[in-house]
């Protein structure tokens, strides 16, 4: 199993200019505010498709912790996608990269070019702390009316066309709410680990820089079923 993982640090420099399949483009990084991670696990997903969201393995230090979207900006028609979205645990720079996982996946259940994600219906993906998740479940399932509130704080930060939102959930913690790429796919996370091979950033790739065009993605659910992705 080999995934070609995007230089994210070379894209997240900011000014960035590379050709795309769109035509050319260049980066800049938007501050997205911190994110409250009261447990240290972390949910990312499509926060208006939500049953069965579970949170990455891997644990960081509970804490607040920057969130930084690098977005694309095409040249010819001056549309704006946003092309990652980051997290920052430490300011050093990953050397490597490894796919986040959740429990019950296993990389050596992956062919060539497959990976581990999560698929977006709605266009947006976040990043929210596992106890956030929860509270956060409860309040979409008690006030259906909640998704309207979600999408009218998006669109105080939408540029065409993309948008993103830093909502309070409740005093332990928050939800970052951000525009995926293109809109619905199916989208990878990666660890980055620095050179004292600990972990410095979690990074959603939403399959916009150099390399990704023909990349195939394979959902794997917890009894290890092959379902094709949207």
């Amino acid at each position: 199993m080999n995934i070609k993982v995007p230089d994210f640090h070379h894209f997240y420099r900011g000014n960035v200019k590379f050709k795309t399949y769109n035509g050319e483009a260049v980066t800049r990084n938007i501050y997205a505010g911190n994110i409250s991670l009261p447990s240290g696990q972390i949910v990312a997903c499509d926060p208006f498709v939500y049953e069965s969201t579970e949170p990455f393995i891997n644990k960081v230090n509970p804490g607040e912790y920057p969130v930084v979207l690098n977005v694309v900006h095409y040249l010819d028609d001056d549309d704006e996608r946003i092309g990652a979205a980051m997290i920052r645990f430490k300011e050093s720079q990953a050397v490597r990269w490894e796919m986040a996982l959740k429990e019950g996946q296993d990389l050596s259940e992956l062919e060539e070019g497959e990976a581990f994600g999560y698929s977006v219906d709605c266009g947006v993906g976040c990043f929210m702390d596992d106890e956030i998740y929860k509270k956060y479940k409860s309040i979409l399932d008690e006030n259906p009316e909640y998704d309207d509130f979600i999408i009218e704080e998006m669109e105080k930060n939408y540029v065409d066309t993309r948008d993103w939102a830093n909502l309070k959930i409740d005093p332990l913690g928050n939800i970052v709410i951000f525009s995926s790429g293109l809109g619905d796919g199916y989208y990878v996370s990666y660890w980055g680990y620095d050179e004292k091979d600990e972990i410095c950033c979690l990074v959603t790739d939403f399959g916009l820089y150099e390399g990704n065009k023909n990349r195939k993605a394979a959902l794997l659910n917890q009894n290890a079923e092959l379902l094709d992705p949207k």
